[in-house]
């Protein structure tokens, strides 16, 4: 938080594919937080059919809520997002939202790529 270690922080991961699934991980004290792959496995994935996820995570820091990515998941595989590689983000919470080309089909984050 403006250029600090947001220590302490709580992050909550959503994620919405035929249902929602919602995990909560606490910053350590250099304000990191791993979160990992989460997996489940289905028929679309050998069916031609079209998938579509709803991605967001919200940090909760000092008393207020900041979203931090915001992203429509349409690739099934492990890091798809980056083309393959693992996504390693620096946010800085104070900074808003900001539309990303980068990734497709769109993406919002308040996140760098490392």
């Amino acid at each position: 938080m403006n250029g600090q270690a947001a220590s302490g922080a709580i992050i909550t991961r959503s994620i919405q594919w035929r249902k929602e699934w919602l995990d909560t991980f606490i910053a350590d004290e250099v304000g990191m937080v791993y979160l990992p792959a989460k997996v489940s496995y289905s028929l679309t994935q050998v069916l031609p059919v079209e998938f579509l996820s709803a991605q967001k995570i919200t940090v909760e820091y000092q008393g207020r809520s900041y979203k931090v990515w915001v992203y429509a998941k349409r690739d099934p595989v492990e890091n798809s997002e980056l083309k393959g590689k693992v996504l390693q983000l620096r946010c800085e919470l104070s900074d808003e939202l900001v539309g990303q080309t980068l990734l497709e089909p769109y993406l919002k984050t308040s996140c760098q790529f490392d």
